[in-house]
């Protein structure tokens, strides 16, 4: 539940820092969380030795800012970009206390080009136990716990595979109460 991450200047930036890259001459650093009813995502950016900018962040740790409950999946570097996934819940009422609270799930693919992020996906799922991700022009591969989606950018199309058998899927689904 958090850290800090000194810089070389002896100033530091506290957070749950999982992620520390290059990429174009910069250095980029990931801040997520997710436990319970609490969450939160950030992205910074490092400029030179202690100039950073936060270029992007959803949720609060502690709750303030939490109607989007949005946490660090996956990460997918190319030599012109940086793709993030992110996914979690979205508060979809005004609730103010968290058992009233009625959740969407959703996730976000960004895109980090040039100091800027733009979501250039949202779909309403969720995943969890994300072992890696892949992007091309318009596909975003996401291998995640027994599964494997394959989302469409464009169209946001989902298609996912998996290698356990039909009768342990359907056995699964049950057990969940995600199937009749």
């Amino acid at each position: 539940f958090g850290g800090e991450l000194i810089l070389p200047l002896g100033d530091s930036l506290y957070g749950n820092f999982i992620q520390v890259f290059d990429f174009a001459d910069k250095v980029y650093a990931i801040d997520s969380l997710r436990h319970m009813f609490i969450g939160h995502f950030k992205l910074y950016e490092f400029n030179d030795n202690s100039h950073y900018s936060c270029l992007y962040e959803v949720g609060d740790i502690f709750g303030e800012r939490n109607d989007e409950l949005l946490d660090f999946n996956g990460i997918y570097i190319t030599s012109d970009n940086i793709y993030i996934l992110i996914s979690g819940e979205i508060h979809s009422n005004n609730a103010t206390h968290f058992k009233e609270r009625k959740y969407q799930n959703i996730s976000r693919l960004l895109q980090v080009t040039n100091n800027k992020v733009e979501e250039i996906m949202e779909i309403e799922d969720t995943f969890s136990s994300v072992q890696n991700i892949i992007v091309t022009d318009e596909i975003l591969y996401v291998a995640a716990d027994k599964i494997l989606a394959v989302l469409n950018i464009k169209n946001k199309d989902v298609k996912y595979y998996s290698f356990i058998d039909k009768k342990a899927e359907l056995n699964l689904l049950k057990v969940h109460n995600t199937f009749d």
